[in-house]
């Protein structure tokens, strides 16, 4: 009975170390994650501040990603304020834009 419970905690001993050894193999394993050098050191940014005129009842967004502005700049910019008057919501957005 003695011999089989030392076997037993034998193989379980090695199977947890071999899972161990397996698992420290691959958290070594090359990621696909973008390096510092990967980014375009030529982008230029701007920051953005502008205000939209919605009428009252419309979907305001709270965020927007992907603003294009005229000059060719995109972006995503966040709602920072808003006021109503007159039936009209003056929305103020800000940001950083990119080219």
């Amino acid at each position: 009975m003695r011999i089989k419970r030392t076997l037993s905690l034998a193989a379980l001993s090695l199977a947890l170390t071999a899972s161990f050894s397996t698992a420290a193999v691959f958290a070594d394993a090359p990621t696909n994650a973008p390096k510092s050098h990967d980014v375009s050191p030529n982008l230029e940014s701007r920051p953005f501040d502008e205000v939209f005129y919605y009428p009252v009842g419309w979907g305001i967004q709270k965020v927007i990603t992907n603003h294009k502005t005229e000059d060719g700049y995109v972006g995503t910019i966040i709602m920072v304020s808003y006021e109503i008057k007159d039936g009209i919501v003056a929305v103020r957005y800000q940001g950083t834009v990119y080219k």
